[in-house]
């Protein structure tokens, strides 16, 4: 039978002036989702439900991202650690300010009884507002398109967020997006926080053991590790009248500037998906993560 981690030490929280000693309980390890297919735009892993129950916070450090080599005005998106992985070239590393930052996972939000995304209120009422005006309410679910299920999903955020997300996912794979989720074989190390340290999760020490997740490379839809003309096809495919059972969303979206979970793969991700083919430069559609408090 299995059973979950507590800490054999004691760990000090402080309530106001109060002092009180409690066991900690060290949260699951995050798991790799079942398909374990790299993506583009999104990472997904699986929380196991032994944890339900317990509130955490999910947070994701940022390790590697979107490096790649470049030689003059062309990005041949191969990954690369260091100049010496790109011969004639250099290895190109856009966001190494934000490397080793950490970053956590926020409840997506939409306008209530429709499938758009929002941040607050004012972004469900456009001038004159609906009667009655619409709130924004949070959702672990996102929608695909006809031919697919809808799917759980959250954001990249500044700020931990505890809730029962294993209970609330109940084994469902969690696809997490937003700005600091690159491609280019970008690596992150994705834990659990318990809510023991909600007061200062910087310096946690009772957090599970990390899951390493990698992205794809640039355009790479069938984590085949190359871009070829069977990406195309496949973009195409989610496009025009995809068949039952095609790949979903989180592999095909590749768009940052319109990455909006609400919103169906369009034309915008097959060119992309050609581009990055073509090896063509994708300077400015990577647009990396925002700063946070905490960078």
């Amino acid at each position: 039978m299995k059973t979950r981690a507590v800490l054999c030490i004691s760990a000090v929280v402080l309530f106001g002036s109060a002092t009180t000693t409690q066991a900690v309980g060290i949260p699951d390890t995050p798991q790799t989702e079942p398909d374990g297919v790299a993506k583009n735009r999104f990472i997904s892993f699986v929380l196991p439900t032994g944890g339900a129950g317990a509130e955490t916070a999910i947070e994701v450090r940022l390790l590697t991202l979107n490096r790649r080599c470049q030689q003059g005005l062309l990005n041949q998106f191969e990954p690369c650690s260091e100049d010496a992985d790109c011969p004639g070239g250099v290895c190109d590393k856009p966001f190494a300010s934000k490397e080793g930052s950490v970053r956590y996972v926020n409840i997506y939000k939409v306008c209530d009884g429709t499938r758009s995304g929002c941040l607050s209120g004012a972004d469900c009422n456009p001038d004159p507002p609906p009667d009655p005006p619409r709130a924004c309410v949070a959702s672990l679910m996102c929608p695909d398109d006809e031919f697919q299920p809808d799917f759980a999903c959250a954001v990249l955020g500044c700020e931990p967020e505890f809730r029962n997300w294993a209970g609330e996912l109940a084994g469902a794979t969690l696809h997490v997006f937003g700005e600091g989720i690159v491609p280019g074989r970008s690596a992150y190390d994705v834990a659990q926080v318990p809510a023991a340290c909600a007061g200062d999760v910087a310096n946690c020490a009772f957090n599970s053991p990390s899951l390493r997740i990698v992205t794809a490379r640039w355009g790479d839809l069938n984590a085949d590790g190359a871009t070829n003309a069977a990406d195309i096809a496949l973009a195409s495919n989610k496009l025009t009248l995809p068949p039952p059972g095609a790949l979903t969303k989180p592999r095909i979206m590749l768009v940052p500037s319109l990455l909006q979970a609400h919103r169906n793969v369009n034309v915008l991700d097959l060119q992309n998906t050609i581009d990055a083919v073509s090896s063509l430069r994708q300077t400015g559609l990577i647009t990396g993560p925002q700063s946070c408090p905490s960078d």
